[in-house]
């Protein structure tokens, strides 16, 4: 297999990838309400219920975004920068700043998560703020940083800017410079 074989074939993953989407699954706990059945001579009685927490994969699918979403996206990533000024000598110092780093861009990274997922739907508040906690406190923050860079490879930006560079010469209508006169 040539070189542009090996492209083309993984342009078509890649494809494949924007069309159908990345799923992923986490757990998800509920809470539901068991009847408790009364026998015999108690079965007149008004049944009791007793809770009962059951976790379930929940499956979420994340596909290429629109620009409105992209745009959106963007604007949560920019909240992920950090200045890297700690002194690696002082461990402590190193390790109190790292719990409230991982704090602050762990709860980034869940909206981040959780607007890839509703697409569209991210200007609901309610729901927007529900899967950014559903995910905040399902998702580990390895999965968590692998979904966020799933979402940036699904959204197409490399190709997007690309594509740009390469149209931007063909305009047409260009001004020309007109050459300054020279003075002998």
């Amino acid at each position: 297999m040539d070189i542009s074989q090996k492209l083309q074939a993984e342009r078509q993953e890649y494809d494949l990838l924007l069309n159908q989407g990345v799923e992923f699954s986490i757990p998800v706990e509920y809470i539901k309400k068991e009847k408790i059945k009364r026998e015999g001579l108690f079965s007149f009685f008004p049944a009791t219920y007793k809770t009962v927490k059951t976790s379930k994969e929940k499956k979420f699918v994340i596909k290429q975004p629109v620009l409105k979403v992209l745009d959106r996206l963007s604007k949560e990533y920019l909240k992920l920068e950090y200045e890297n000024s700690l002194d690696n000598e002082n461990q402590l110092q190193l390790n109190k700043a790292a719990i409230t780093l991982v704090r602050e861009k762990a709860i980034v990274l869940a909206k981040i998560v959780a607007i890839a997922v509703l697409g569209m739907e991210y200007t609901n508040e309610k729901k927007l703020k529900y899967y950014t906690g559903l995910f905040y406190r399902s998702l580990t923050p390895s999965k968590l940083v692998e979904v966020a860079l799933l979402i940036n490879t699904i959204g197409n930006l490399v190709d997007f800017t690309n594509s740009i560079r390469l149209l931007a010469p063909l305009r047409t209508a260009i001004p020309t410079p007109i050459e300054e006169n020279k003075e002998a």
